[in-house]
């Protein structure tokens, strides 16, 4: 599945292509002791992670946080481990 890939000074988000896709990539990353945690839609709006335009395609249900820097690191390989395609998100 190709997941989009937006990344703040505080978050990695992963966009997944709906909230069921998300709950089995949340199962995936914890199963695999990864750090899986809710998006924060006001860290997106403080940094412009997402243009205005685009800013009703936040869902939280879809949306989630990997952390930043290794953390983050191992959680996107465990994606890519399992197939999935990592699109960063241009904003």
């Amino acid at each position: 599945m190709r997941l989009e890939i937006t990344k703040t000074p505080r978050e990695t988000l992963v966009w997944a292509p709906t909230g069921e896709a998300a709950d089995e990539l949340r199962a995936l990353l914890a199963e695999a002791g990864r750090v899986v945690l809710d998006a924060d839609d006001w860290e997106v709006a403080f940094f412009d992670a997402v243009p205005s335009s685009e800013r009703h395609e936040f869902d939280p249900s879809r949306i989630f946080d990997v952390e930043i820097g290794a953390d983050a690191g191992g959680s996107l390989e465990k994606l890519v481990d399992a197939g999935h395609e990592l699109i960063w998100r241009v904003c």
